[in-house]
């Protein structure tokens, strides 16, 4: 059986920056994919589908998704 991801919350602030970051045409890539990582396991993607979706590492989203939920 597979293990269930930590959860994550981000506030609306927080959202709103990492949207810019995922959207604006000048973020490095590997920012803007470590915020539309952070953005997916909030909004309840397991760590599989967001790293099918991304196309990186299933163990980059937990790396990803335990460093925002401990910050």
């Amino acid at each position: 059986m597979p293990r269930r991801a930590r959860s994550i919350s981000i506030s609306i602030r927080a959202r709103a920056i990492l949207l810019e970051l995922v959207d604006a045409r000048r973020t490095p890539r590997g920012l803007a994919e470590r915020a539309a990582i952070v953005l997916g396991c909030a909004d309840g993607v397991s760590n599989e589908q967001m790293a099918r979706r991304m196309s990186v590492d299933v163990r980059t989203v937990g790396l990803w998704r335990a460093r925002w939920g401990n910050a």
